[in-house]
């Protein structure tokens, strides 16, 4: 049988559908045989090539490209007159999210829970791209981080839930974002009061109910989210005894 079509791998880089954070970058062909080769961007011829026999790469430079989605076609025709097109889609976004009205809403009772909200609007959404991530960073107060996703409500509107906090704290919070191009922005920290609205439990393990008699030791476990300070047992309302502990 004749040849019947050009020998080609084309779009090897950048992939075919990855988004450029920048407006100047190079496309790459691979080629397996003797081809003549036109470039076109959105339908209009930018390079011409011809090669000599055997398998080679050609890369091209797209410069000053405008923010938006660009056609990218790939033209071979090998000696035979066959002909071979590859397209590719490119979006070009240089733009980093756009952040704002961060605002949280602390969980009552218990308060060490919190719902983030933000609005997030990114330029790539009107090509039909969804931004790649949307998180609540937490700062606390001993220096450490921690980031909970955050999924999209309406429109441009996000939330999501973070905690549990540590209570009668003050840690630091903002919502970061990356989108498809790997453009990334964060919010300004703000911080944040988590009260310790939860009051202690106690439960007496000995004496057991009912069963006293003359002098007794009194054994009880306490607890609480941070910690007691201080601690009172009772008898008949009248205080017999404390303890005050760190």
């Amino acid at each position: 049988p004749g040849d019947v079509l050009p020998a080609a791998t084309p779009f090897i880089s950048p992939l075919p559908g990855k988004a450029q954070n920048v407006t100047t970058f190079d496309v790459s062909f691979r080629y397996l045989e003797n081809v003549t080769t036109r470039f076109r961007v959105d339908g209009v011829n930018t390079a011409f090539n011809e090669t000599a026999p055997g398998s080679w790469t050609w890369t091209h430079t797209l410069s000053d490209l405008e923010q938006r989605v660009h056609t990218v076609t790939g033209v071979a025709t090998d000696i035979a007159g066959n002909v071979r097109v590859d397209t590719a889609y490119y979006l070009v976004d240089t733009e980093k999210p756009r952040i704002s009205g961060v605002s949280e809403i602390l969980e009552i009772p218990g308060g060490r829970l919190a719902t983030i909200f933000a609005t997030v609007h990114d330029n790539s959404a009107a090509f039909g791209f969804a931004l790649r991530n949307v998180s609540a960073e937490v700062l606390m107060p001993n220096g450490t981080s921690r980031l909970y996703p955050m999924g999209r409500s309406l429109g441009d509107l996000f939330f999501g839930n973070v905690g549990p906090l540590p209570a009668n704290t003050t840690v630091q919070l903002r919502v970061v974002s990356y989108d498809v191009a790997l453009n990334g922005n964060a919010s300004d920290w703000q911080s944040v009061v988590v009260p310790d609205l939860n009051p202690p439990t106690i439960s007496i393990l000995y004496p057991i109910l009912f069963n006293v008699a003359g002098t007794e030791f009194v054994h009880a476990i306490v607890t609480d989210d941070e910690h007691v300070i201080r601690t009172i047992l009772q008898v008949d309302d009248i205080q017999i005894a404390s303890n005050d502990s760190a």
